[in-house]
């Protein structure tokens, strides 16, 4: 025998499956934020972009190709600029580089990577990753952290506290950062 909801219980199925789909709407478009850092405290921003935005002149970026060829493209393609940020190295698996190597894999890719490049730019490339994964593979010199949900646990250097900001000029979101630490800091960082 087949049951059917009373009224009044399928319209309170309708009213939250209606408030969970609005909800969905507001968090993907960026209306509504998980975190939303005090620009008091963090008065330094700035955004990362990749392929996801469409063509930007300026942007040196390769994710997941073999170290080696990987650091080659970035270093053929990156400007040798007096007060550039630190190369950064993302590691991230998702879309297509879903595939988790090994600990042991993962740390001797980065070796490479790292050491063409400081070798390329005479700068040590910082890490970029979630918090789980830098906590899943043991990274213990993460600088800069994505979590779109809390403030990361410290050290850190730059938090990217979400990716889903406009920005005039740029199709599509960016993804949006702050620095955790003073001006003095920050022009040390760029040297």
């Amino acid at each position: 025998m087949r049951r059917v909801l009373p009224p009044s219980a399928a319209l309170a199925v309708a009213a939250l499956a209606v408030a969970a789909l609005a909800l969905a709407g507001v968090l993907y478009t960026g209306v509504l934020w998980f975190n939303m850092p005090s620009r008091a405290r963090w008065p330094i921003r700035g955004l990362d972009v990749s392929h996801h935005q469409g063509p930007i002149d300026w942007a040196a970026y390769t994710f997941c190709r073999p170290a080696a060829d990987q650091a080659a493209n970035f270093l053929s393609v990156v400007p040798r600029e007096a007060d550039a940020l630190p190369p950064v190295v993302d590691v991230e698996f998702g879309g297509n580089c879903a595939a988790r190597p090994a600990r042991d894999t993962l740390l001797a890719e980065l070796a490479v990577y790292r050491d063409a490049v400081e070798a390329g730019l005479g700068r040590r490339p910082v890490l970029y990753a979630t918090g789980d994964l830098a906590r899943s593979y043991q990274l213990s010199d993460v600088a800069w952290v994505r979590d779109i949900f809390r403030e990361p646990a410290p050290p850190w250097t730059v938090w990217q506290y979400s990716q889903r900001e406009r920005v005039a000029g740029i199709d599509g979101y960016v993804d949006v950062n702050v620095f955790g630490g003073d001006e003095a800091a920050f022009a040390r960082l760029v040297r």
